[in-house]
């Protein structure tokens, strides 16, 4: 009750994505200058992500974007639609983070959510996060079954099924068909992970995670270099381990 008034809680079918921001305590502890210079970063694309949830509303999508601590949560309606703008969405914020040396991993789920200005009552997010903290290990997004059988009537591209059979979000495939970002982002792909290895080469654990991400790029670009529609963007130069001319 608020003064007198009964409190109204719609929990509805929803999707969400839960994404953590690998590495994030390290961020914290950086000197103020940098420190100061990675909250904008954040902010910038955070407020990218916030002009798709203005455009989205205005086509009568329901869509929100809430931070917390290290987390990026990212809220859309139950449908082909809203599927397809969660998960361009994660591919945008998972290449842009990417490229500037921060990784992040993360899960989409289905199911019901409730949230407010004061609370988030969710067991969409529950399990977003389980996909995450639990089955992800890598820098991906994974998806679960029920989003993907939605996503695929409108992002198939976007969608790409792991060695290990669990589906994540192909987002070095946004990069080829968006005009928000350079065209084809390779380069900078290719430094940050390089950059990685060389860091933290006393770090098995997050040395595995960087391997995997070196797996991803070359395998990705390995295929796009077939494509009739990528073919000459495609350089030698690009990918991380020796490849015959492209």
């Amino acid at each position: 009750m608020t003064n007198g008034v009964p409190l109204v809680f719609s929990y509805t079918p929803s999707l969400v994505a839960f994404l953590d921001i690998l590495g994030f305590r390290a961020l914290t502890c950086q000197p103020t200058t940098e420190a100061e210079v990675s909250m904008a970063f954040v902010g910038q694309q955070l407020r990218q992500v916030a002009l798709e949830r203005s455009e989205h509303t205005h086509n009568r999508i329901a869509f929100d974007v809430r931070m917390f601590s290290d987390c990026i949560c990212l809220i859309a309606e139950d449908s082909v639609i809203g599927a397809a703008a969660l998960v361009d969405s994660v591919a945008y914020l998972s290449l842009t983070f990417a490229n500037n040396r921060l990784l992040l991993r993360g899960g989409i789920a289905r199911g019901r959510h409730f949230h407010s200005e004061d609370m988030v009552f969710s067991e969409a997010l529950v399990e977003a996060y389980e996909l995450e903290s639990k089955i992800a290990k890598y820098p991906r997004t994974l998806v679960a079954d029920s989003v993907a059988a939605l996503a695929r009537q409108e992002v198939p591209s976007l969608l790409r099924v792991d060695v290990d059979g669990m589906i994540f979000v192909d987002y070095l495939e946004y990069c080829s068909r968006q005009h928000r970002l350079p065209d084809h982002p390779y380069h900078e792909h290719k430094a940050s992970i390089a950059a990685g290895l060389t860091r933290f080469a006393g770090q098995p654990a997050v040395v595995a995670k960087y391997e995997w991400l070196a797996r991803y790029h070359d395998t990705k670009l390995g295929e796009l270099a077939e494509r009739p529609d990528s073919r000459g963007i495609i350089e030698k130069r690009m990918y991380l381990t020796d490849r015959r001319a492209v």
